[in-house]
């Protein structure tokens, strides 16, 4: 069974969920001089994108991890980065922050202070892995209100074959691969 004071509130700053072990890369710098500074810091737990900041350690842009190991060496973050970033803001709760996985469709989004200092990073790790798992039925109707808040209920693939689960999902799968 699942620790229940590890399961987010709703009502909880999203700040207390973020993971602060996200390597931050400077915009200026170049992808081998990215690629040893991430090899010197270590990576965290999950990396999903990595993050650059400017001369004043402010969110500057996003780099997908594809695109920051296949592009030539002596390119910049800056040429590489998406520099319209989403960010969620310290003071968001949890809700909050699932509104944002629902509205933009990404799989983690930079924490951010109201200077744009990045704070942390949240993914979507937060909303799924004890809740997926979990037998108690208080914490699994709250697992329920939360995935429902993402577009469908829990317990409607609790126990359903594969072909259910399979048409339950699938549309969610078109709309991320083509959205």
């Amino acid at each position: 069974m699942a620790d229940v004071s590890r399961l987010p509130d709703f009502n909880d700053p999203i700040a207390r969920h973020c993971r602060v072990d996200q390597p931050l890369l400077r915009a200026d710098m170049t992808v081998e001089q990215a690629l040893g500074a991430i090899r010197q810091q270590g990576l965290g737990e999950r990396i999903i994108y990595f993050y650059a900041v400017d001369e004043h350690d402010r969110l500057a842009g996003v780099l997908p991890t594809r695109r920051l190991l296949t592009a030539p060496p002596d390119t910049t973050l800056g040429e590489l980065m998406v520099k319209r970033v989403i960010a969620i803001p310290a003071t968001a709760t949890v809700l909050d922050a699932c509104e944002f996985f629902v509205l933009y469709k990404f799989f983690a989004f930079p924490v951010v202070d109201a200077d744009r200092h990045v704070i942390g990073v949240v993914d979507i790790g937060l909303f799924t892995a004890e809740m997926l798992e979990e037998r108690d039925e208080n914490i699994a109707a709250q697992a329920d209100e939360i995935f429902e808040a993402l577009g469908f209920r829990l317990s409607h693939l609790r126990g359903a074959s594969a072909w259910r689960v399979f048409r339950h999902r699938f549309p969610w799968l078109l709309a991320t691969i083509f959205g």
